[in-house]
C-alpha cells in the first residue's frame, strides 16, 4: 500500500490514506462494517470540507479490496454520501458478503457465531445497494481480475446497473493476476496509470 501512495504522491496528488483492522471480519460480527463506513465516510466528509474551504476543487479516490466496498458506499448525492468524490478506482469489487463466505476462516468466523451467507447478505443489503442519488458527470473504474475467485472479474459487471441508472460512466479494467492478494497488488502497482485513465476521462466528460 505505501509505495503505491509515494508514487501517486510524485505524480502530484495530495493522498489522505485510511487503513483498517482485520476485526471488521475476523470478529465475525457484521454490525462493525456499516459503523467503519459511517466512521470513515464522516470523515471524508470532514477532509473534503476543509480542503474546499482552502480552495481546493477536485476529489477523486483509489479504494482496493475493504477499501474499495467502503469508498462504494461514499459516492453520490444522497444525504448521506459526499458528492464531491467525482471520479475514482475501485480495485476489485462485487458482492462483499459472498468475498468473505470465500476466504474459510472468515467464513468459520461468522458461523461460530450463527451466522449463514442469506442473513449476512441480508444484513449487509443497505451497503451493497445503496442509493446514490444522482452520479451525473462521475466517471469510475473497476479493477479485476478473472484469477481472483474472492471478487472475480465476472461478477462485476452484475453491480454496475445502480451506477449506470444513477447517471455515472463506469468502465471495468482487466488485469491479469492469480488470487485477490495478487489482484490488490497489481492494482496499486498501476494505481498512478488508472487513476491517470479515470481522472482524465471525468474531466473530458465534464468538458462535453
Amino acid at each position: 500500500m505505501y509505495f503505491s501512495i509515494r508514487w501517486l504522491v510524485r505524480a502530484g496528488y495530495h493522498v489522505v490514506a485510511y487503513q483498517t483492522t482485520n476485526t471488521v471480519f475476523t470478529s465475525g460480527d457484521p454490525t462493525i462494517l456499516p459503523e467503519l463506513i459511517d466512521q470513515v465516510r464522516a470523515h471524508i466528509k470532514q477532509r473534503v470540507a476543509e480542503l474546499s474551504a482552502s480552495g481546493q476543487r477536485e476529489f477523486g479516490f483509489f479504494g482496493s479490496s475493504l477499501g474499495s466496498f467502503i469508498l462504494y458506499n461514499c459516492i453520490g448525492s444522497a444525504d448521506d454520501k459526499i458528492p464531491e468524490l467525482r471520479w475514482g478506482v475501485f480495485n476489485t469489487g462485487g458482492n462483499i458478503a459472498a468475498g468473505l463466505w470465500r476466504m474459510p476462516p472468515l467464513r468459520l468466523a461468522h458461523e461460530a457465531r450463527d451466522w449463514t451467507l442469506p442473513r449476512l447478505e441480508q444484513a449487509w443489503a443497505a451497503l451493497q445497494w445503496p442509493d446514490f442519488g444522482r452520479l451525473d458527470g462521475c466517471r469510475y473504474m473497476f479493477a479485476s481480475s478473472r484469477g481472483d475467485s474472492t471478487a472475480p472479474l465476472a461478477d462485476i459487471a452484475g453491480y454496475l446497473g445502480p451506477m449506470l441508472a444513477a447517471g455515472a460512466e463506469v468502465s471495468v479494467h482487466p488485469m491479469t493476476a492469480f488470487n485477490h492478494r495478487s489482484t490488490v497488488i497489481t492494482g496499486l502497482l498501476q494505481a498512478p496509470r488508472l487513476v491517470r485513465m479515470v481522472r482524465t476521462e471525468a474531466s473530458e466528460a465534464g468538458q462535453r
